[in-house]
């Protein structure tokens, strides 16, 4: 996936808000082109992303994440998307929380 990603810093409440929208072949992001997709791949569109991270303490923060995405699997169920999507995003977030461990 290639996206841009910006965002913001809400000092007073000790949140980071990031919003993303996906890049596409050809374009560019700070001087680097997007390369082409191979036959092998295709990528997920991502059209709006958003991230809010807050602080609650030393060793805690609240993550929300709201996605709407393409994922660009024409023929398959709705259902098995839905759980692809749902096991992916929960490995994103296991996964998070492992290396922001050791911050």
């Amino acid at each position: 996936m290639y996206y841009h990603v910006t965002g913001v810093a809400d000092y007073k409440n000790k949140g980071l808000i990031t919003v993303s929208k996906s890049k596409y072949t050809g374009e560019t992001y700070h001087g680097v082109k997007v390369p082409p997709e191979t036959r092998q791949y295709t990528r997920i569109d991502v059209q709006k992303g958003y991230n809010y991270f807050l602080y609650l303490g030393p060793n805690k923060t609240r993550h929300i994440a709201i996605w709407n995405i393409n994922p660009q699997m024409n023929g398959l169920p709705n259902f098995f998307l839905n759980w692809v999507m749902s096991n992916v995003l929960y490995t994103n977030m296991t996964n998070l929380q492992k290396f922001s461990k050791n911050l």
